[in-house]
């Protein structure tokens, strides 16, 4: 007889086996030398003078270090989404391409935190809709507390305190009731 908990577990993962998760492990572990890669293509492209190339590495760069960190955060939490892909399109479709699209948000977002401004605010909603749907689904029992969604969420908490590092000491002097002085 399977014990109850173990069942319970076994309906909420439904027909999805603990190696469904093994890709974003993979992908993980494959990040770095994906990053190295895309950073060597740039370079080449750079000193080919490819005007694109050539802008991205003048504002790479210029970066701050925490943004630089922000990205590599952003980048693994990417990778991960992006490796849970497959093991949820037999089982869950829907939260499969929603994986997807979260993977394509995540890289995009670390390229603007790398070569512009503005994206604080669409970095920080994404993040926080991310670690509230894992919530949700915990919550509601369609998702169980696992290793890799557990670590996916600690990253985007770190993103989002390198958001807050990042932002808050520009925001001082907006939060102040107007008419105060310092």
């Amino acid at each position: 007889m399977i014990h109850p908990t173990a069942g319970a577990v076994a309906r909420m993962m439904g027909a999805m086996s603990p190696g469904a998760h093994a890709p974003a492990l993979l992908a993980l572990l494959y990040l770095p030398a994906a990053v190295i890669a895309a950073m060597v293509g740039i370079d080449l492209a750079a000193r080919a003078r490819v005007g694109p190339a050539l802008a991205f590495l003048r504002r790479y760069r210029q970066a701050a270090a925490r943004h630089k960190l922000l990205a590599v955060l952003l980048l693994a939490v990417a990778a991960i989404h992006a490796g849970l892909v497959p093991g949820h399109a037999a089982v869950d479709p829907v939260r499969s391409v929603a994986f997807a699209f979260d993977a394509t948000a995540l890289v995009l977002l670390a390229v603007w935190a790398l070569v512009a401004t503005g994206w604080q605010p669409a970095t920080a909603v994404l993040l926080l809709v991310n670690i509230a749907g894992y919530a949700g689904y915990v919550a509601a029992g369609l998702e169980v507390l696992e290793p890799i969604g557990v670590a996916s969420k600690l990253l985007e908490g770190a993103a989002l305190a390198v958001i807050a590092w990042t932002e808050l000491p520009r925001m001082r002097g907006r939060l102040r009731p107007r008419g105060v002085s310092s």
